[in-house]
């Protein structure tokens, strides 16, 4: 379930079964490309809410996709894309640097594109509400800021632990988190450790004074 670069893999510590929800293997085009998308929903005819779960540098793996059914089990249509399908993935990659190599190359504008297709579709889902909110986990936390930046159409976004002030720079990552505070279209709840050594208090309460 995992990339090769984190073995041994735990996933299967966690595994949320499929009663009472139903899953199933999607494509979203978007530009000629078509973006995998692990959807899971629950069961009845709606309306429901619906949630973009967003993947860390490892992809859309099976953790990630067992998190998908846990949020259909609470009533939400979930979509979790995996972002670095025209790469061929990263689970088959054995180190950390070959991953973030890959990372580093995809486009801030790619990403958010691509999350926005994912949403479009989403909404146009039979049963949905039309309410769509995104969720991410660490390299995910920190799309989910820059999401959350650039959709007028995301309705609300929690980030796990995402980056904020050391995001990237260069053409393809313009901009940090923190930079586009000004800029967010939807409340956003952050989720980060008091104690997580790689974003340090200090950039929290960057962050914090930013938005008010």
């Amino acid at each position: 379930g995992y990339a090769l670069a984190v073995q041994p893999i735990s996933a299967e510590t966690i595994v949320t079964d499929t009663a009472g929800i139903t899953t199933a293997d999607i494509k979203v085009p978007r530009a000629g490309a078509q973006i995998p998308v692990y959807l899971a929903r629950p069961g009845g005819t709606g309306p429901f809410p619906a949630v973009i779960v967003i993947h860390e540098v490892w992809g859309q793996h099976e953790y990630l996709r067992d998190v998908a059914r846990r949020f259909a089990k609470e009533g939400f249509l979930a979509a979790a894309p995996e972002l670095y399908f025209r790469e061929g993935g990263v689970g088959h990659l054995k180190s950390i640097d070959e991953i973030i190599a890959v990372v580093r190359a995809i486009s801030d504008r790619q990403l958010l594109d691509d999350l926005g297709a994912v949403l479009t579709h989403v909404k146009g889902l039979p049963g949905s509400s039309g309410k769509v909110g995104a969720t991410g986990f660490c390299w995910g936390g920190g799309a989910t800021w820059l999401f959350a930046a650039d959709n007028p159409g995301l309705g609300a976004a929690v980030a796990w632990y995402g980056r904020m002030t050391n995001w990237g720079s260069g053409e393809l990552h313009p901009h940090n988190p923190i930079d586009l505070a000004a800029q967010l279209h939807a409340p956003v709840l952050g989720l980060y450790g008091g104690q997580d050594g790689g974003i340090p208090v200090t950039q929290i309460e960057q962050m914090q004074a930013a938005l008010a």
